[in-house]
């Protein structure tokens, strides 16, 4: 009996619980999100927030986040690719940050 009980635990620790595809999609489209307010913040304004500058930009920065926490996962053992979601707005969370306080510190 306690080999069983001992072996149902060991299943249970091994079970890896995955994380909803509609958290994942949040995480996702809030990163994008900041992205594309970085690019937008990044012209102060100059540009409409639909122009192919800012969309292009936005596209630079995606792949930069993207890139980076696919990059963290693959070097991560432990790391499963769901993982990229949350690490992406991480990431996008960061930039922001950084350069939202670079840009109120050198208003124009």
């Amino acid at each position: 009996m306690a080999t069983l009980q001992g072996h149902q635990a060991t299943d249970n620790r091994d079970r890896v619980r995955l994380m909803p595809r509609w958290r994942q999609l949040c995480w996702v489209v809030i990163g994008l999100g900041l992205d594309w307010r970085c690019a937008f913040d990044w012209f102060a304004g100059k540009s409409p927030f639909y122009s192919e500058i800012v969309l292009g930009r936005t596209v630079l920065i995606v792949l930069a986040c993207a890139g980076i926490a696919l990059l963290a996962v693959c070097l991560t053992p432990e790391a499963k690719l769901q993982h990229a979601s949350p690490i992406f707005f991480v990431l996008s969370f960061v930039v922001y940050d950084i350069l939202s306080v670079y840009w109120i510190v050198h208003r124009r």
